[in-house]
């Protein structure tokens, strides 16, 4: 028994490929920077994910050297330092009196130091030039 929705599909003719019918909706464009677009919008997971897979598809891993194998080596042996560091340590600070990890405690001392140390390079800095400014008469004034 032959089934009416058989369809018989061959080859087309060089007449009907280049039939000059205008190209509709349904057609793919012969532009190669097309792309096909979902149906739908990602979900909050799927956007989640797009951005996750862009920002780490930007990381690129360093050059091996002698001078990165020293940076992840001091590095491990700070980490290394810190994690032995954890047990608590009383500070008492103008009467307050608190305990906190000796590793946070150097981490902030660390920074307060070199805060401080660099707010004394700008301020020392400015000096000369502003006993320099002070010490010379103005131009206008000589005449």
């Amino acid at each position: 028994m032959d089934d009416e929705f058989d369809i018989d599909v061959s080859k087309p003719t060089e007449d009907e490929e280049t039939g000059g019918a205008p190209q509709t909706a349904e057609e793919p464009s012969a532009d190669p920077g097309a792309t096909a677009v979902a149906a739908r919008k990602p979900g909050l997971i799927g956007r989640l994910a797009a951005n996750t897979n862009q920002f780490f598809s930007r990381i690129s891993l360093p050059e091996w050297n002698l001078r990165t194998f020293l940076y992840l080596l001091v590095a491990l042996i700070i980490a290394v330092l810190l994690a032995r560091n954890w047990p608590p340590v009383r500070i008492d600070l103008f009467g307050w009196r608190f305990d906190a990890p000796k590793s946070v405690v150097f981490i902030v001392s660390l920074i307060l130091g070199a805060g401080l140390l660099r707010l004394w390079q700008i301020c020392a800095a400015r000096r000369p030039g502003q006993k320099q400014a002070e010490e010379e008469p103005s131009v206008g004034n000589q005449i």
